[in-house]
């Protein structure tokens, strides 16, 4: 899971600019610069062409922070609820191993929905598309969750009367929960594309390379 850590971090480098208006210099300097009322309208009106609206979110670096800090708690979480499932629990015990498998799912589930409502009540970053973003990576932990519940459903309906059989759905359930824990960090590469900000990415970089 520390690997897995590792690549969605590098996943997310979401990458975007924002831009700020340049200095015009000072005009008092050049003799060919209008004076009086004309000085002041041209002025303005370059003004007005070169200044960028200011991007209404939270903090760059601040949101990113807060949401490293959540998806590190969160995997941290998945590992913890996912290591060791069964153990203590005799190998015969088919209907005490499968509670614990129905267990494992539901503790990943609400896990899930703590780092969803974390990240919604993060806000969006103060970029471009910020509030697109959050509703994408929303999205991507929605789609996990979605899974998860399947296969709770799953695994409540596993048959405890043979055990060959038994351990074989198990081994399938336990694969494809790791292989849903990957996806997530792979569906990250997605927003790529969608959100291309090099200074999100920087403070992704930053914020994440510190957990």
């Amino acid at each position: 899971m520390r690997t897995s850590l590792g690549a969605l971090v590098t996943a997310l480098a979401l990458t975007a600019t924002v831009s700020c208006g340049a200095s015009d210099g000072d005009a008092a300097d050049d003799p060919t610069t209008p004076t009086g009322a004309e000085a002041s309208t041209t002025t303005t009106e370059a003004d007005e062409t070169t200044t960028e609206p200011e991007v209404e979110g939270v903090d760059l670096e601040e949101w990113a922070v807060g949401f490293c800090a959540d998806f590190e708690g969160w995997l941290a979480a998945i590992e913890e609820t996912s290591t060791g499932v069964g153990d203590g629990i005799e190998a015969s015990n088919l209907n005490g191993r499968k509670t614990a498998l129905v267990e494992m799912f539901e503790a990943s589930s609400a896990l899930t929905d703590d780092l969803i409502a974390a990240v919604e009540d993060g806000g969006a970053p103060a970029i471009e598309d910020g509030e697109e973003l959050v509703d994408d990576l929303v999205g991507k932990f929605e789609a996990f969750g979605t899974a998860i519940a399947s296969a709770q459903t799953e695994a409540e309906a596993l048959a405890t009367g043979a055990r060959p059989a038994f351990e074989a759905e198990v081994r399938a359930l336990q694969a494809s929960y790791a292989d849903e824990v990957t996806k997530v960090g792979e569906s990250f590469a997605e927003l790529d594309e969608d959100y291309p900000d090099p200074e999100l990415s920087a403070a992704l970089s930053e914020a994440c390379s510190s957990f």
